[in-house]
């Protein structure tokens, strides 16, 4: 701890010999400078550690860089699970903001306030009158945080704490607000792009330049897209992916990850049967971003495993594995017991890590917290040793305080795993829901020593909808040559029929009829054949299945049945391209749970409609 040399640095503060004290001391000096208003105990006193041991490189920081870009590309809240992983927050600000290498020493305080970001944060926490557009602090360490940083940035910082998973309040909001948006994609910033953009003049940058251009391929479960920029790549720090999905003829954008390679394979089970259209863009070493471009749309199958990016986990249970890490010289502040129970969600459904543990007086429960709203519908519990649960209740939540029950039962394992599919108490079928947190109880089993080896959460993943295509590879669509009737009179019913003239649209789907219904938009994204002043449409549709060999029987699951879509305006104005979209709901009389399960690429319709003729019952 007491093995300081004297630090030799170049006039501009670049690293040349010797060490200071070491990490240890360092931290526990961080303790004593960390200002109350926005200290975050054991990692933002890190930062005065980092900056004593950081040579302005990548390899001299004690965070890993891949696990800042996964956490600021994971759509996740709240902190990092990784304290370190956190503490590149706190650097990023640093280089984001301070121009001298990090060994540069200066001879007043006025330049110490003008040249070092966190001197400024720190002063303007102990003086918050000191800092421009009237700042005021709260109880609330990451309010002041945002508030702080984004004062001594002189800019309004809100994507960034949002990548990093932190929310504004209001008052924050208004604040950060009153400066011009940082626009530099800062929270992909890293200690070598940092000395490259202080070393070369910004006129290098790709700042809105078609430099980059991509393409996607799928394969089940994943995504592949081959990256080729277009001349120096030098300048290049790395590519941010986002996936694009459209629904109900509007774009949803994911952030799904950011590389320093050329080509990025995007994990997506959780996609199932949807379309994803990938968008690529170019950050250079100034932080600035290149024209985005975009892939060719894929189709995803796989099966609805949710991805546990960012995912949090505790429980009730007490267990001989639960460790506290010992204190080393270069970390001395003893630390607090970290439960085993983290390995429940380690990815690894083959490792051997099971957690095992008991509670005295209260059944036993388990709550993954996922930081963000995830649709969900099946709860995969994993046994490889030990005794496995019996009886369980399972619970969502949006908020962490009420939930509702979705599934009850006891467990029956088959090769030491089993998936359970939730309910909703009205409807006999899989039941797909909102939630952000959720509890597995071991109910009446307190006192007993349980194990886990993993968990894992699907979200919807059977339904599909396609267009029909004929032998010679054309499209089912055209003009109906004679009137289709799907329903014939009988029993006070009346018939009901596809007119002859209408124009039709045909596909397959699987799932349930009597709970999915097929709307078709254009490229512009409106629904084609437009829609009536009460949002109803104006075109028609209808979901056929196998005829039941008991007609008493419900409707269950068809593995491919077929879809009419038609508009019987003959003289109807027609898009070029035309996608469909299938959705599920979960009760059939109320249309209550709808959401958007599978759909497909647009298809081109031809310029002269054929003439189609229906057939079958």
């Amino acid at each position: 701890m007491m093995g300081g040399v004297p630090v030799k640095s170049a006039a501009n503060g670049a690293y040349v010999s010797g060490q200071y004290f070491g990490w240890g001391i360092a931290h526990e000096i961080g303790h004593e400078i960390n200002q109350s208003a926005y200290a975050y105990a054991e990692v933002t006193n890190n930062y005065f550690s980092v900056l004593a041991q950081a040579k302005d490189q990548n390899g001299t920081v004690r965070f890993q860089y891949p696990e800042v870009y996964k956490k600021v590309t994971s759509g996740s809240y709240g902190y990092a699970q990784n304290v370190f992983t956190q503490l590149g927050l706190y650097w990023q600000l640093h280089l984001a903001y301070d121009r001298d290498y990090n060994y540069k020493t200066y001879n007043t305080w006025q330049e110490i306030i003008g040249k070092r970001f966190f001197a400024r944060v720190d002063r303007y926490a102990r003086d918050p009158g000191s800092a421009p557009h009237n700042l005021t602090l709260c109880g609330n360490r990451d309010q002041n945080l945002m508030r702080l940083a984004s004062a001594a940035a002189e800019r309004d910082l809100s994507e960034f704490f949002d990548r990093w998973g932190m929310v504004p309040d209001e008052t924050t909001k208004s604040y950060m607000r009153q400066f011009a948006p940082e626009e530099r994609a800062i929270y992909y910033v890293d200690d070598d792009s940092r000395v490259y953009e202080m070393e070369n003049a910004a006129a290098r940058t790709v700042k809105g330049q078609e430099i980059v251009s991509a393409s996607a391929s799928a394969d089940s479960s994943q995504a592949t897209v081959i990256i080729q920029p277009k001349g120096s790549r030098d300048v290049i720090h790395g590519y941010e992916i986002v996936r694009i999905f459209t629904e109900q003829g509007k774009e949803r954008r994911q952030i799904a990850g950011f590389t320093q390679n050329e080509t990025f394979t995007d994990e997506v089970p959780f996609a199932a049967n949807r379309i994803i259209t990938y968008e690529v863009t170019a950050i250079d070493k100034f932080m600035n971003r290149s024209a985005a471009c975009r892939t060719q749309a894929v189709k995803i199958s796989g099966d609805g495993l949710q991805d546990k990016t960012g995912w949090t986990v505790s429980t009730n249970m007490k267990s001989a594995a639960d460790a506290k890490p010992a204190a080393t010289p270069g970390d001395p502040c003893e630390k607090e017991t970290v439960s085993a129970i983290t390995r429940v969600i380690d990815r690894n459904g083959q490792s051997d890590a099971t957690f095992t543990g008991k509670t005295d007086g209260a059944d036993p429960y388990i709550i993954l917290e996922l930081n963000r709203i995830m649709e969900i519908s099946a709860l995969r519990y994993t046994c490889r040793e030990g005794q496995p649960m019996g009886s369980y209740r399972i619970e969502v939540s949006t908020d962490g305080n009420t939930y509702t029950e979705v599934k009850s039962g006891s467990f029956g394992l088959t090769q030491n795993t089993q998936t359970v599919y939730f309910e909703n108490g009205k409807d006999p079928w899989v039941y797909t829901c909102d939630a952000a947190y959720v509890k597995l109880t071991a109910t009446g089993q307190q006192g007993q020593t349980l194990s886990v080896t993993e968990l894992d959460l699907y979200g919807p993943s059977g339904d599909n909808v396609e267009f029909m295509i004929t032998e010679n590879g054309k499209n089912t669509i055209g003009r109906l040559t004679a009137d289709y009737i799907y329903q014939h009179a009988a029993g006070g019913v009346a018939e009901k029929k596809i007119p002859a003239g209408s124009i039709v649209f045909t596909g397959s789907y699987k799932g349930n009829p009597a709970y999915n219904v097929v709307v078709l938009y254009d490229e512009n994204g409106n629904i084609v054949g437009g829609v009536g002043t009460d949002d109803s449409l104006t075109a028609s549709q209808i979901i056929l299945a196998p005829k039941l060999e008991d007609e008493k029987a419900l409707l269950g699951e068809t593995a491919e049945g077929t879809w009419v879509y038609w508009i019987e305006n003959a003289d109807a104005s027609l898009p070029d391209k035309v996608r469909a979209e299938l959705y599920r709901v979960d009760n059939a009389l109320t249309n209550e749970g709808q959401r958007l399960v599978s759909d497909t690429c647009f298809v081109e319709l031809p310029k002269t409609l054929p003439s189609i003729t229906l057939s079958g019952k």
